[in-house]
């Protein structure tokens, strides 16, 4: 999910745009776009067609990742974890129900569900505008989170997914801002700070 939604796309080596077709007919309701982002990953494991597949953050509403994934016939529940990239709710929104989804799809014994981020994505935000107007961010509950079968994993470094020894796919944790481009959104102020 991203701000649009291309439907003239083609497949290339590293990414697959699910069909839009099916039957001779338009897949309908078609998919939702939306400000904030979530991407499927798949990563191949071996050259026996096995793979680990991941969430990378979960978009700004509570159910657009769900719509989608029901169009495209993604199971959310065989899904290895779910990577959050950064704190802000256009990233996450969409993560409770998404926790909800999976715990009602797979067996009590295997619920728990990997969540990758970084320490600071539970920080409370604020944006103030020029103007004077306050509006309260929404933030990730921790405790909330785990009890909905979220098991979090705090990273503020590299680590190596799925199970930190395969190298598979990296997150880097916090990418440091360095250049005067790099100012984030000017309006957003953070309550609290996790890290220096």
């Amino acid at each position: 999910m991203d701000n649009t939604s291309d439907f003239l796309l083609k497949n290339s080596e590293h990414a697959i745009k699910p069909p839009f077709v099916r039957n001779e007919k338009f897949v309908l309701p078609p998919p939702v776009a939306e400000h904030g982002f979530s991407a499927f990953v798949t990563i191949p494991k071996s050259k026996q067609g096995a793979s680990n597949s991941f969430l990378f953050d979960t978009g700004v509403s509570d159910n657009g990742v769900i719509h989608n994934a029901d169009i495209f016939g993604i199971d959310l529940g065989n899904i290895d974890g779910i990577i959050l990239s950064h704190g802000h709710f256009d990233h996450f929104a969409g993560l409770a129900n998404i926790l909800r989804r999976i715990s009602s799809s797979r067996q009590a014994s295997t619920s728990n569900i990997d969540v990758f981020a970084h320490p600071d994505a539970f920080v409370r935000r604020w944006e103030i505008f020029p103007d004077g107007t306050r509006a309260k961010s929404p933030v990730l509950d921790e405790q909330q989170l785990q009890l909905m079968g979220a098991k979090i994993h705090k990273n503020t470094g590299i680590r190596y997914l799925p199970n930190g020894e395969s190298h598979l796919i990296a997150i880097t944790g916090e990418i440091p801002r360095e250049t005067s481009f790099e100012r984030g959104f000017p309006y957003q102020y953070a309550e609290d700070q996790v890290t220096k």
